[in-house]
Parts: C-alpha cells; structure tokens; sequence
C-alpha cells in the first residue's frame, strides 16, 4: 500500500508524466497536515490549500503533469484530481484515482472518495 500509494510518483500513468513533484508538493501541503490524526481531516485540508492555490477552468489544452499544473496554478478537473492525488502522496496519505479519475484514499480499512473540490470557474 505505501509503496504503490504513498511512494509511487506515477498518478496517471501516461508515458508523458512528470515525476519530479514530491518535493515542493511536501514543502507546501506538510505543515499544514502534520498534526492531523484521520487521512479524512488531512484530505480535506489539502482540499481546502490546494483549491486556494490552483484554479480549475476549462481550457484548451491545459497542463495535465504535475509540476506543470503547480508552476501555472491552473488546469481542468481532470488534471486538478491528479495534483490532488500528488498533494496527498505528498503528505504520507495513500491515494490514487479510481475509474472515473476522481481521487480516492485510503482510510485505513478501505478506499474513500476524496472531498471534491467546490465550484468551477
């Protein structure tokens, strides 16, 4: 489980993916989780700082990779499931993206839905 959903960097797995985007992801999300004891209360933290940070818009190509949506701080919400995904690995918590490509964790008996992000611009 950690090593697939924690450690992993390959969210999506397309050939094209970026996998250089644990670091700075930590550097922002870490301190904000640390002292949440439920993935449930650090999931929705996460929610709360990243949908400060990143707009979802519907845009003509938009970044799709990781650290090119963090750098724009704006994608699709397809491509704002992946960073979350990315955001909670970040923080120790297993997630991934289920069939429909909504981010999912785990909570520690089973998967969950992640919080979903609120209004699209």
């Amino acid at each position: 489980m950690y090593q697939d959903f924690v450690l992993s960097p390959v969210i999506a797995g397309d050939t094209n993916e970026q996998l250089d985007w644990r670091r700075p992801l930590r550097e922002e999300f870490y301190l904000r989780t640390r002292h949440e004891s439920s993935p449930e209360d650090a999931a929705k933290i996460v929610m709360k700082h990243l949908r400060e940070r990143v707009t979802i818009a519907t845009l003509p190509n938009p970044p799709q990779d990781v650290p090119g949506i963090w750098l724009k701080q704006i994608t699709d919400a397809t491509g704002f499931e992946i960073i979350y995904v990315a955001a909670l690995r970040s923080v120790g918590v297993p997630a991934r993206l289920d069939s429909n490509n909504h981010a999912e964790f785990w909570d520690g008996n089973k998967w969950q839905t992640a919080p979903a992000p609120s209004v699209t611009k």
